[in-house]
């Protein structure tokens, strides 16, 4: 029973506010509770920190180790110098079972300080959404992340994973938004994505340690892409007119600050759903595409090319 309602029970009763008997469960009882058996607000507070270090732990209130309460675990790493965010590191990493939690699907914990290598979740089967963005995560992203085949929604943006990016990211057939932008990745982009047939929004902006490649073609097998942002990825050579024509539902395209060349595909200015267009800052050649007749076009930036000729009046169904 919570300790609130024990205190509005002895009220009701006109009882003090005392037991004679500790009544709650161990790990959520505060020492003074157990000292003097009287209830107020700051056992309340004490009972719903434990509930809240129980949600950032993964840990049960009674099992901060083998042999003491989650609070006091707290307290000692505490009084040890350390911080919680320096006690979830150990949490999610390799030696600790963070997902015993068979049932988790949402795993959200951005903004952090979180160290250590990418979090031991693998085992969490029904996990659909998983955000680590903007933590201090080092080392490769597992080569067997496809273990959680359920995920739809997945963020690892600003942190510093390293090393290849391996092709099983395309064996996540459930996925419909991917963001890895600004890490420390290298090698070549995994042409498997062009496998995930639910992509609606990709982002691998800011990887410029990856090798110089051009634009994966089978990325146009991803029919359902609503926005690909791609900006300072090394990326080089033309961009293929057929990839172009095959991402018909692209609204957002973002390939700018890096060294395509060529000229402008002409279906890129025709495309119906396309809304915002951002090439600037390559080495495109050649004239603008005569005809501008994308009806929801709104933002168009081609600046820091090397393009020719007049600029082409735009078609009176454009935004622009």
């Amino acid at each position: 029973m919570p300790l609130e309602l024990h205190k509005v029970l002895a009220k009701l009763e006109n009882e003090p506010e005392t037991m004679s008997v500790v009544a709650g469960s161990f790990g959520y009882i505060s020492p003074e509770y157990d000292y003097t058996g009287k209830v107020n607000e700051k056992i309340d507070v004490y009972s719903f920190g434990v509930v809240l270090l129980e949600m950032a732990t993964g840990r049960e209130s009674n099992r901060g180790n083998e042999h003491m309460s989650l609070a006091k675990w707290a307290w000692q790493h505490f009084g040890d110098g350390k911080s919680i965010i320096e006690a979830l590191g150990m949490l999610f990493g390799r030696n600790q079972q963070f997902c015993d939690l068979k049932n988790l699907t949402v795993l959200d914990v951005p903004y952090n300080y979180i160290p250590g290598e990418f979090p031991d979740i693998l085992n969490c089967s029904m996990l659909e959404y998983l955000v680590l963005m903007q933590n201090a995560f080092v080392g490769p992203i597992p080569a067997d992340i496809d273990r959680l085949s359920c995920l739809r929604y997945l963020d690892l943006t600003a942190n510093n994973f390293s090393g290849e990016f391996h092709a099983s990211i395309g064996r996540l057939q459930e996925l419909f938004y991917l963001f890895l932008v600004q890490k420390e990745l290298n090698g070549t982009w995994p042409t498997e994505i062009g496998n995930l047939g639910n992509l609606e929004l990709l982002a691998m902006a800011y990887n410029d340690k990856f090798l110089p490649a051009a634009l994966p073609k089978e990325f146009g097998a991803l029919k359902k892409l609503k926005f690909l942002w791609m900006t300072k990825t090394n990326l080089m050579g033309e961009i293929p007119e057929t990839l172009i024509n095959n991402l018909s539902s692209l609204e957002h395209l973002d390939l700018a600050i890096n060294n395509l060349s060529g000229p402008i595909p002409g279906g890129l200015l025709m495309s119906k759903n396309l809304i915002n267009l951002y090439i600037f800052n390559n080495r495109l050649s050649g004239h603008i595409p005569s005809s501008i007749e994308a009806p929801n076009l709104k933002d168009v930036d081609l600046s820091k090319n090397s393009l020719t000729g007049p600029i082409p009046e735009v078609s009176g169904s454009c935004k622009i």
